[in-house]
């Protein structure tokens, strides 16, 4: 499923809200897959039209991504409490309705990991930026603990840490990765900073995500899109360029 590439809904977070026009657009687009990415809780009350339905089910792999954000915006806490229940119970609904094939999950909002043991969905866990503290050995000492979990590698979060350290993942947890979030890390004349989940097409040493194409997942482009009058093209010229990227 190396070949498989798809987007995340929150790559055009900023450019349009309606679930179903990102979906449209990513369709439109050639993806083969989908992340439906819920940044707030709130964002769990959306319904999606039923020609997005029919188009989540003709996919091949659908994952979704939990909140990290509450309705209020404040950082989400995954413990054994009623709001937590609340969005569990329907994130199993998107699950069950979609046929999706993993959940989400930032390990360092999760103070209570038997929560997700009440629900049917396969969790998969994110490794975070170097900023949050989760360092290899904490990922190792969750993924020992809990052999049902996957996980999903994040490239650009790697990066904070060193180009190295997308081999150590690879090294630690090959068999166990359900799918890539997958973008650059590098200086953004935009927003004049280094900044995570820069577009993959920009990067000027590919080299460093050669260990990547060693994997067979899906790869699910994790990208900031400008909201400028080209961002749906810049969607198409994304997707096009990754996936001529793992043809070769």
């Amino acid at each position: 499923m190396n070949n498989v590439i798809g987007m995340s809904t929150g790559s055009l977070y900023v450019c349009c809200r309606s679930f179903d026009e990102r979906i449209s657009i990513f369709n439109e687009a050639g993806v083969d897959s989908i992340e439906l990415l819920f940044g707030q809780s709130c964002e769990l009350n959306a319904k999606l039209s039923d020609k997005s339905i029919e188009t989540l089910h003709n996919y091949s792999f659908v994952s979704i991504h939990s909140p990290f954000k509450n309705d209020f915006g404040d950082s989400f806490n995954y413990c054994k409490d009623i709001q937590t229940r609340k969005v569990l119970d329907k994130i199993q609904t998107f699950y069950d309705d979609f046929s999706a094939k993993a959940v989400v999950v930032h390990p360092n909002q999760v103070s209570d990991w038997n929560v997700f043991f009440d629900y049917d969905f396969k969790v998969s866990v994110e490794n975070m930026p170097k900023k949050h503290g989760v360092e290899l050995k904490d990922l190792e000492q969750i993924m020992n603990y809990f052999q049902q979990f996957s996980l999903v590698l994040d490239t650009a979060h790697a990066l904070t840490y060193s180009v190295s350290f997308l081999q150590d993942i690879v090294n630690c947890f090959a068999d166990r990765i359900s799918h890539v979030h997958l973008s650059d890390r590098r200086y953004s004349d935009y927003f004049e900073s280094v900044k995570d989940h820069q577009l993959f097409s920009g990067c000027t040493d590919l080299s460093k995500f050669n260990v990547v194409k060693s994997l067979s997942c899906p790869n699910i482009i994790e990208i900031q899109i400008i909201d400028d009058e080209n961002f749906k093209q810049t969607v198409f010229d994304e997707i096009s360029f990754v996936k001529n990227y793992f043809k070769k």
